[in-house]
């Protein structure tokens, strides 16, 4: 999707994000490559985001210029998608020395709660990788003693024949 960044405002309309959803999702932000004079194409761009539960991050954005116009490209990923609920939004440019020399307004997505249907077993039942670990000990176990009675059968027959 392609946002225009008009002024300091993101014009960013409905859009939908999962928690937990990583990667699938682009917001590719479009600037004029001058802003009072100071020119954006030559900084770094990112996304500074704020979790519905006060954590925060700053994550660089793919940046490329065409003719008078930036465009800033953020890739949704898990850090964004974690903890569902709002999450406020600014996207900055900032100079070589480490300088915020633009910044927009606050936007925000709505993080969505999802099944956690992929959740790690063990952390649903603290016990269930002992519990495999001793399925597959006693189904090797079994299986060793099933091969070797079929070796000495073998040798029985070899023996016999």
């Amino acid at each position: 999707m392609t946002v225009k960044i008009s002024g300091k405002t993101v014009m960013l309309p409905a859009c939908t994000v999962i928690e937990g959803e990583c990667n699938v999702d682009d917001i590719t932000f479009e600037i004029d490559k001058y802003y009072n004079e100071v020119d954006l194409s030559t900084m770094t761009a990112y996304a500074n985001i704020e979790r519905s539960d006060g954590t925060t991050d700053k994550i660089t954005l793919d940046r490329f210029c065409i003719d008078d116009v930036v465009y800033a490209t953020w890739t949704i990923d898990s850090s964004a998608t974690a903890i569902p609920g709002e999450l406020q939004v600014q996207i900055s440019f900032v100079n070589e020395e480490g300088t915020v020399v633009f910044i927009t307004e606050k936007f925000s997505l709505q993080v969505q709660s999802s099944i956690d249907a992929y959740t790690d077993l063990t952390q649903r039942d603290p016990n269930a990788l002992y519990r495999l670990q001793q399925a597959m000990y006693n189904y090797v176990n079994r299986m060793q003693l099933i091969l070797d009675d079929v070796n000495e059968r073998l040798i029985a027959l070899n023996e016999a024949g």
